[in-house]
């Protein structure tokens, strides 16, 4: 019985999911705080990096 709860206590298997678990709703979240932000701050930041590459790819 005693080894059992001590091999129960030293698997961490599950701990592995739920780190990436809290990675994916970190970055879930910073993503959702970028796009509903009422300032167009990352809109704005898009799109001028679209239209430097759409320049520099037309040679212009």
């Amino acid at each position: 019985m005693i080894s059992s709860v001590k091999n129960f206590l030293r698997d961490e298997e599950g701990a592995v999911a739920i780190e990436y678990a809290l990675v994916a709703a970190g970055i879930a979240g910073i993503v959702y705080a970028f796009f509903s932000s009422d300032t167009a701050y990352f809109k704005t930041l898009l799109t001028d990096l679209y239209n430097k590459i759409a320049t520099k790819a037309t040679g212009g």
